[in-house]
């Protein structure tokens, strides 16, 4: 079977289907010498006991708290400590696509104050010039017109 490479950028569809004690996972992953390649991988949960598989799902939540934990500043990283997660509310935020506006907000957040007024900064003079250049483009295309 020859193996289907990913170019940047390009849409591919990935999936999780569950049938009887197997998951099949559609999934990009990336290939030292190959680059990102699209696969097929089947996990068979066969002989495996309940306690195993949650001890298996408990390393996703936990691979996927620690870089929250690890931005945490040092007053919020002690509330970590002892904390329980919720799976299911796990499994739902990992779903939830975020659009870009949503994604933009949760890393300003994260921003310092004066990170923040950078970027503010940053932004009011891309505005001001998609402005101009707009403002441009109308007399621009009045004077054709004329």
């Amino acid at each position: 079977m020859e193996l289907v490479r990913v170019k940047q950028g390009e849409k591919v569809p990935r999936s999780v289907v569950v049938e009887g004690t197997k998951v099949i996972r559609k999934h990009v992953t990336e290939h030292g010498r190959l680059g990102d390649v699209l696969l097929t991988w089947s996990f068979d949960f066969e002989r495996v006991s309940h306690e195993d598989i949650m001890e298996l799902a408990s390393r996703a939540v936990l691979i996927g708290a620690r870089p929250k934990f690890k931005k945490s500043s040092v007053v919020e990283a002690a509330a970590w400590d002892g904390r329980v997660f919720s799976v299911a509310d796990y499994l739902s935020n990992e779903r939830v696509k975020l659009s870009p506006v949503e994604s933009a907000n949760q890393k300003v957040s994260a921003l310092s104050a004066e990170q923040k007024a950078d970027l503010i900064k940053q932004l009011q003079r891309e505005l001001q010039g998609e402005r101009e250049g707009v403002a441009g483009e109308d007399d621009v295309s009045r004077g054709s017109n004329e």
